[in-house]
């Protein structure tokens, strides 16, 4: 069964290298990409991904309030926050808001990847330096 994924980030590399990640996993899936979170709602009533990979800080609409408003609406799609702010602050904040998942930027490629697969497999993942 093949895991769908939704990646926001409004860095274009960032972006563009996790679509390249992604895409070349044969049990993964990107069904779009975002550069903010202001259409993510309808986004996700669009393309129903399973996987949501999110960044923290982007322009527009604040992805917290946004993944918030998303739980109940879509209960199917899981969010994995991937954030060059590893503080536990920060970690927290992102569960307290529906993430499922919370990797940093800082960490390694595989790490991204076993966040993905955990939380499409029910279980919460938290990687940090």
């Amino acid at each position: 069964m093949t895991t769908t994924v939704l990646i926001v980030d409004d860095n274009d590399d960032m972006a563009l290298m996790l679509q390249h990640l992604v895409g070349g996993e044969k049990d993964l899936a990107c069904v779009g990409r975002l550069d903010r979170a202001d259409a993510l709602l309808e986004t996700i009533a669009e393309k129903s991904p399973k996987i949501v990979l999110m960044d923290l800080t982007m322009p527009g609409r604040n992805p917290l309030v946004v993944m918030q408003e998303a739980g109940p609406k879509f209960p199917e799609t899981r969010f994995v926050v991937l954030s060059g702010y590893d503080d536990p602050q920060y970690i927290d904040e992102a569960l307290d808001h529906g993430a499922w998942g919370f990797v940093s930027k800082t960490g390694d490629i595989p790490a991204i990847l076993a966040a993905i697969r955990a939380v499409a497999a029910g279980k919460v993942s938290v990687k940090h330096r």
